[in-house]
C-alpha cells in the first residue's frame, strides 16, 4: 500500500471520529444547574422573597440561598389606620422594616418531587403605639414614667424547616415549585419590657412550631 493511500484512509478515519464525537456532543442534553425565583406569598406579610439554587455536580442535590425584605412603611396617624396593621400576623403595628435569609439543601427523590430543609434567620424592627417605661432626670433625681406613645421593638428571629415539594421547569426554563412543611421558629426580642409580637405563628416573634407553604415562579438555567 502506497504511502497516499495510508494518509487517505487515516484523514478519513480521523474524519469520520470527528464527526461522531461531534454529534455525541450535540446529542448530550442540557442539564438545569442554576434557578432563580420569587415567592408570592409572602406579599401578604408585606415581604419580598427571592433565591438562588445551585445544582451540586451531577447530582440530584442543590443548594438554595433565599432573601426576604420587609420594605419600611410609614402612615401619619397610622394607629387608625386598619391597612398599616399587620392583619395577617395578627399583631398591630405602626409601621417596620427587616430582612431575613435562609439556606436548604435539596434532594430530588423524583425527577418532580425533593425533600428539602436548612437554618433561617430574621430581623424585625417595629414600632408601635402603646405604654412603655421611660426614665427622666429632674433636679438631679431620676425617676421612671410609664407614658403612652410610638415605641419600638427589635426581634431576632432564629429557625429550622424541613418540607417536601413538586418542582417542573418547562422547555422553556419556566420554573414551577409548590412545597409544604414544617418548622420551627424562635422569636428573641431586644426590650423584655415591650411587646414581643409572638402572638401567632406568623407574628415577627413567635416561639414554637409554624406550618410551611410556598410557591415559587422563576427560571432555570442549563449548561
Amino acid at each position: 500500500m502506497s504511502i497516499m493511500k495510508k494518509w487517505t484512509i487515516l484523514t478519513a478515519v480521523s474524519l469520520l471520529a470527528g464527526i461522531a464525537s461531534a454529534q455525541d456532543v450535540v446529542q448530550q442534553p442540557r442539564i438545569n444547574r442554576l434557578t432563580f425565583a420569587v415567592q408570592p406569598l409572602p406579599i401578604f406579610l408585606w415581604g419580598v422573597r427571592t433565591d438562588m439554587e445551585v445544582r451540586i455536580g451531577n447530582t440530584r442535590s442543590w443548594l438554595q440561598m433565599g432573601a426576604t425584605i420587609y420594605p419600611f412603611t410609614y402612615r401619619e396617624e397610622a394607629e387608625r389606620d386598619v391597612w398599616e396593621y399587620g392583619i395577617v400576623s395578627g399583631d398591630e403595628y405602626h409601621s417596620m422594616w427587616g430582612g431575613g435569609l435562609n439556606i436548604n439543601y435539596k434532594y430530588f427523590i423524583h425527577r418532580l418531587l425533593y425533600v428539602a430543609g436548612g437554618p433561617s434567620y430574621q430581623y424585625s424592627n417595629v414600632k408601635y403605639w402603646g405604654n412603655y417605661w421611660t426614665d427622666f432626670t429632674e433636679d438631679g433625681l431620676t425617676y421612671h414614667e410609664r407614658k403612652y406613645d410610638l415605641a419600638r421593638q427589635q426581634i431576632h428571629r432564629l429557625g429550622a424547616g424541613v418540607y417536601f415539594g413538586h418542582q417542573r421547569i418547562t422547555r422553556h426554563s419556566f420554573l414551577f415549585d409548590v412545597y409544604v412543611g414544617l418548622g420551627y421558629h424562635y422569636g428573641i426580642p431586644r426590650y423584655k419590657d415591650m411587646r414581643a409580637f409572638d402572638s401567632t405563628q406568623f407574628s415577627f416573634g413567635y416561639r414554637g412550631v409554624v406550618f410551611l407553604a410556598g410557591i415559587r415562579l422563576g427560571g432555570g438555567i442549563a449548561y
